[in-house]
C-alpha cells in the first residue's frame, strides 16, 4: 500500500502523453558514447 510504483509511469505503452518516448534515449546514448570515446582516446 506504500509503494511508489505506478504502472502509468513505468509502462512503455499507452497514450502519447503517458508513454515513454523511446526516441528520447537516442540523444542520451549518443552523449554517453561521446564521453566514452573521448576517454578511450586519451588512454591510447
Amino acid at each position: 500500500p506504500f509503494s511508489m510504483y505506478s504502472e502509468a509511469v513505468a509502462t512503455m505503452e499507452g497514450g502519447q502523453e503517458e508513454a515513454y518516448n523511446q526516441d528520447d534515449a537516442t540523444g542520451f546514448i549518443a552523449l554517453n558514447a561521446l564521453r566514452l570515446k573521448a576517454t578511450a582516446r586519451q588512454g591510447q
